[in-house]
C-alpha cells in the first residue's frame, strides 16, 4: 500500500513498507512512531535526539545506521516496547550521551551487527517474554559484512536485564561491559553465553551484578566468560558454567564475589581459571566444582577465599592450587572434597583457620599436598579418605588446630 506520513511528520501509516534510503531526523522534544504492523528498512540513517517509537512493527537496520542521542542533549529514547515489536540490526547502532534504548514488554531485538552503548547512555531489556539476541554469522542466511557481526559493547554506560527478560549471546558473538560500565541482571532475568567462539567480557573497572532469586547467568557450549574487573553474584542468584570462566585479562586481575545466598556452579567439564596476584574469588555462599573433567585452577599468587561459605569439590572434579596461589578457608567456611576421583592438589598455600572452619576429605576423595596445608585457630581438618603429603609438602597443625583422621594420611 502507499504509505503516508502524518502532516506533522510524527508517524507513518500502519501496515506500511518503508525503505529509508535518506535520513530520518527526530529532533529533541519531538517523536516519531513506526505504526502498527509496518516494516521499515533503514538503508540510510535514523538520527534522534527525541523519541522513536516502534509500535508492533519491524525495523531492519543494515547497511544503514541509527544514532540515538547527541552530546549536550538529554531525553533521547528509542522505544521498542510492545509485544511483537521487533528490531533486527545488521548495520550499526550507536546509543550515546545519556540516551535510552528500551526493549520491553515482550518485544524482541536481534543484534547481528554492531551496537555501541556509550557515554552515560543505557540499554534496558525488561519483562517476561522480552528477548535480546546478540549473535554471530551462522544465525543469518545472508551474513552482514565482515567485522560487523554480533558485537555489543556497553562502554561507560548502563545495561539492565530485568523482570524475566532474556539476553542471548551466541554463535560467536561478543558482549563487552567496559570502562566503568554497569551491567545489572536482576529479578528472574537470564543471560545465556553459549557456543564456541562466543565471549562475554567484563573489563576495565566495569561491574557485572547478578542479583535476586531466579536471576541466572549461564556460560555453556564452549563459550568463554572473561572477567578483568568485578562480578558480584548475590541474593539467591545463580552463575552456572560448563565452559571456560577466566578471572583475569592480561595483567589485570578480576574479582568475583559470591554472597547472600548466591550460587556458583562449575560442572560438566567447565574450567574456572583464577590467575594472577590481583585476581580473587570470594565465596560467602555456595561454590560447587562438580564432575569428572571439571577443574578449578588457582595460580600465580591468586587468592580463593571461602569466607564462611560452602565450597564443595565432588564427583571427580579437580581443584589445583599452585605457583604461590592461596586458598583460604575462614570464618566458619566449609571446604569439602568428596567422592571417588575428587582431587584437591595443593602445591602452594592452603590455610584453614578460625572457629567452625572445616576442611573435610571424604568418600574416597584424595588430597595431595606438595605445598603447605595449615590448620589453626580452632579450625578442623577431617579426613575419612586419603591425604598424601609428598615432595616438599608440609602439614601444619598450629595452635588449637584440630585434626580428625579416620582415613589414611601418607607422609
Amino acid at each position: 500500500m502507499a504509505c503516508a506520513i502524518a502532516p506533522d511528520g510524527s508517524a507513518n501509516d500502519a501496515n506500511c513498507q518503508i525503505e529509508l534510503t535518506g535520513r530520518l531526523i527526530v529532533p529533541s522534544g519531538s517523536s516519531y512512531s513506526n505504526n502498527a504492523f509496518s516494516f521499515m528498512a533503514v538503508i540510510g540513517a535514523i538520527q534522534t535526539t527525541g523519541r522513536f517509537n516502534n509500535l508492533t512493527s519491524f525495523v531492519v537496520t543494515g547497511p544503514g545506521t541509527i544514532v540515538n542521542g547527541a552530546a549536550g542533549v538529554t531525553g533521547a529514547v528509542f522505544s521498542n516496547d510492545t509485544v511483537d515489536g521487533s528490531i533486527l540490526n545488521v548495520g550499526r547502532i550507536t546509543n550515546q550521551a545519556g540516551a535510552v534504548w528500551s526493549n520491553t514488554n515482550g518485544a524482541g531485538m536481534g543484534q547481528f551487527g554492531i551496537l555501541n552503548v556509550t557515554t552515560g547512555a543505557s540499554l534496558v531489556n525488561d519483562g517476561v517474554g522480552t528477548q535480546f539476541f546478540n549473535a554471530g554469522p551462522s544465525a543469518l542466511t545472508t551474513p552482514p559484512p565482515a567485522g560487523t557481526i554480533g558485537a555489543t559493547t556497553i562502554d561507560a554506560a548502563t545495561a539492565t536485564n530485568s523482570n524475566g527478560a532474556l539476553i542471548y549471546n551466541k554463535l560467536g558473538a561478543t558482549l563487552t561491559n567496559t570502562n566503568a560500565a554497569t551491567f545489572l541482571n536482576t529479578n528472574s532475568a537470564r543471560i545465556t553465553n553459549d557456543g564456541a567462539g562466543t565471549t562475554l567480557t567484563n573489563q576495565s573497572a566495569a561491574q557485572l551484578t547478578n542479583t535476586g532469586a531466579a536471576a541466572r547467568i549461564d556460560n555453556t557450549g564452549g563459550a568463554t566468560l572473561v572477567n578483568g574487573a568485578s562480578i558480584t553474584n548475590e541474593n539467591g542468584a545463580v552463575i552456572a558454567s560448563s565452559a571456560v570462566l577466566n578471572n583475569q585479562i592480561g595483567e589485570f586481575g578480576g574479582t568475583v564475589i559470591n554472597r547472600l545466598g548466591g550460587q556458583i556452579s562449575n560442572a560438566a567439564g567447565g574450567k574456572i581459571n583464577n590467575i594472577g596476584s590481583t585476581s580473587s574469588i570470594v565465596n560467602a555462599a555456595t561454590l560447587t566444582n562438580d564432575g569428572a573433567g571439571t577443574a578449578l585452577v588457582n595460580s600465580f599468587r591468586a587468592t580463593l577465599s571461602n569466607d564462611g561459605g560452602q565450597f564443595t569439590n565432588r564427583n571427580g572434579a579437580t581443584v589445583t592450587n599452585r605457583l604461590a596461589g592461596q586458598i583460604v578457608n575462614i570464618n566458619g567456611g566449609q571446604l569439602t572434597n568428596t567422592g571417588t576421583g575428587a582431587l584437591i592438589a595443593n602445591d602452594a598455600g592452603l590455610t584453614n583457620s578460625g572457629t567452625g572452619s572445616l576442611v573435610s576429605n571424604t568418600n574416597a576423595a584424595t588430597m595431595i599436598n606438595t605445598g603447605t596445608l595449615t590448620t589453626s585457630n580452632s579450625a578442623a581438618l577431617s579426613n575419612a579418605a586419603s591425604i598424601i603429603n609428598q615432595g616438599t609438602g608440609v602439614l601444619v597443625k598450629q595452635t588449637q588446630g584440630i585434626v580428625f583422621n579416620g582415613g589414611t594420611i601418607t607422609n
